[in-house]
């Protein structure tokens, strides 16, 4: 494994647990080479093995600070085997069967996950200088968990044409496969870019359907398939109001509910932009009990481009304007560059600039599964608050 200089606060952020490589962090980006893993030194000392990809964050991933590792297949089993102990309650658990299995750089492989849909298991490749090492990983894995039905590859990196979902090994999955979580059933699709279910939302759907929905007129903003709107209407709610701008997630909302013995029809689904259903709500006086508000990171259309990072005040203000006194805001987001302090900030400033006040409830972060590096925060991305309208 060759050998290459770093400058000294890179290795000091890496002897102190910090996972992304940059080019940055070299003492000369020539030493760089897609793909290669390399031992990371200062002064010809060892700080720590890592391999260099380029990707949307960061040019490569820590692989172990101890010297004494061999980088190889037996690493990498140890590794699925330390996830898969990790997991055993979720496992045998009757009324859920998909999860998180492996959570990238939180558990020591970063630039791929794995998630768990009922013996399939979904590998997710967030660029190709780890892909090259494929084989490898995956008879890893099999050494690991040597029952499965099916594994799925999800590339998440410019594939320049090539198919980027597709069957890696064993049976292929049905189409959809049904699942379940929190004794709810979803359809995800496996040999699709995204499965259509976030599994990082577990805990908050199960808050909703077991304490927030019932007896509620509920609002679903940017409600992707619908499983927050299945959540709350199995959970009680009067009535569930769902709103994406997607046309096939329509369908695959009605096929959601339809999942759950729920009548699609007796929901309200909509498939348009969401901002204008907020300003067609607050002109028609409509007011809901439950707002849950998961935007994109960034939108642009003919009329409007929303950041998450610049945007979300306004966002809440609207919200809040269709809010019923008492009732409660869920405010959500996955964007990892909007820390949970800014959020608070900006719904903050969204109740000053409507003269109003609230109460948070409790704050959500990603569920067990996703386990997390302390010293890589942009890792811990998920943020809701649950906030009580004064």
């Amino acid at each position: 494994m060759r050998k290459v200089e770093i400058i000294s606060h890179a290795a000091k952020k890496f002897k102190n647990g910090y996972p992304l490589i940059d080019k940055e962090d070299l003492q000369t980006t020539r030493d760089f080479k897609e793909g290669e893993w390399v031992a990371l030194t200062l002064h010809n000392q060892f700080v720590a093995y890592g391999y260099f990809a380029e990707q949307n964050r960061g040019d490569g991933w820590i692989f172990s600070r101890n010297e004494e590792a061999r980088i190889d297949e037996d690493f990498f089993s140890k590794l699925f085997n330390n996830a898969r102990m990790n997991r055993k309650s979720l496992f045998t658990n009757k009324d859920t069967n998909a999860f998180r299995f492996f959570n990238g750089e939180g558990e020591g492989i970063g630039g791929l996950t794995i998630d768990y849909y009922d013996d399939y298991y979904v590998f997710t490749w967030y660029n190709l200088g780890l892909y090259q090492h494929k084989d490898m990983i995956y008879n890893a894995f099999s050494d690991a968990v040597t029952s499965y039905k099916g594994i799925y590859a999800n590339l998440r990196y410019d594939t320049k044409g090539e198919p980027s979902t597709f069957k890696v090994r064993g049976k292929d999955a049905p189409t959809p496969l049904i699942v379940k979580e929190n004794g709810l059933q979803f359809a995800a699709y496996l040999n699709e870019a995204t499965t259509g279910l976030f599994l990082e939302q577990r805990e908050m759907r199960k808050a909703i359907m077991n304490k927030y929905a019932e007896g509620k007129l509920v609002f679903n903003g940017f409600s992707n398939t619908g499983a927050t709107s299945v959540a709350a209407s199995v959970g009680g709610a009067l009535k569930t109001t769902s709103v994406d701008v997607m046309n096939k997630n329509i369908d695959r909302m009605k096929e959601q509910f339809a999942l759950n013995n729920i009548d699609p029809e007796k929901q309200e689904i909509r498939g348009m932009d969401v901002f204008g259903y907020l300003d067609y709500a607050k002109k028609h006086h409509i007011i809901y009990d439950l707002v849950v508000l998961d935007p994109p990171s960034f939108v642009r259309s003919k009329k409007r481009t929303f950041s998450v990072q610049k945007d979300y005040a306004k966002l809440a203000e609207d919200a809040i304007d269709i809010t019923q006194k008492d009732g409660i805001i869920m405010f959500s987001t996955n964007a990892a560059g909007l820390t949970l302090k800014k959020l608070k900030e900006q719904i903050t400033e969204a109740f000053a600039n409507k003269n109003r006040s609230f109460t948070l409830l409790e704050t959500f972060r990603l569920s067990s599964d996703f386990v997390t590096n302390k010293e890589y925060r942009q890792g811990n991305y998920l943020k809701t608050l649950v906030i009580k309208v004064d």
